[in-house]
């Protein structure tokens, strides 16, 4: 059946979302440790695993429109594309995230079995907690990133000296002498 499908595939978002945020972890003591090919490799895991939540949200996304459909009664038909979002038209691109979603995984639960609903509850609870957990430690790692970056500019402020600009005009073809070449190690130091 379709819902035992949805609930697989849910379960599957759930364990990828808890290695994305193991990979977040990761990634955060590698920013504090500056190990930069360490760090190529998680991102470049990241990537993969981004990929595969894709995949994954595809292949939900198909499964729940086939069950709201199998699940439709007469008049009180409900097609998956007069789904709302907060009362605006659902997007075209037929990949709404249920985990972010309350209205549709609602009406998912609703039209669930009732020995179904509370594992769908469940999950769903689950995902949200994922979801905020790996947000939280990404907004972490990028704002340790940004302070690296900082640091890193303060240094190289600190070692090369302000380039001296003319204070008059220079016509701009005019050939001028080299600059002088400024070591960026002070040996008098």
């Amino acid at each position: 059946m379709t819902i035992e499908r949805i609930q697989s595939l849910l379960a599957e978002s759930v364990g990828l979302l808890s290695r994305m945020e193991h990979l977040s972890h990761e990634k955060t003591q590698v920013i504090k440790e500056g190990e930069i090919e360490k760090l190529k490799q998680l991102m470049a895991l990241e990537q993969q695993a981004v990929m595969e939540m894709g995949q994954l949200e595809a292949r939900r996304g198909q499964l729940v429109r086939a069950y709201f459909n199998e699940t439709s009664e007469g008049n009180n038909q409900m097609n998956w594309d007069q789904l709302t979002l907060g009362g605006k038209p659902k997007r075209q691109s037929g990949n709404d995230s249920i985990g972010g979603n309350s209205d549709t995984f609602d009406k998912l639960i609703e039209r669930a079995p009732e020995d179904v609903r509370n594992s769908l509850s469940d999950l769903r609870l689950e995902l949200v907690k994922a979801v905020a957990a790996l947000k939280e430690n990404n907004h972490l790692n990028q704002q340790l990133l940004q302070q690296s970056m900082q640091w890193v500019q303060m240094n190289l402020d600190m070692i090369q000296p302000p380039q001296p600009k003319p204070a008059n005009y220079e016509h701009p073809n005019k050939n001028r002498p080299r600059e002088p070449f400024y070591s960026r190690i002070d040996s008098k130091a």
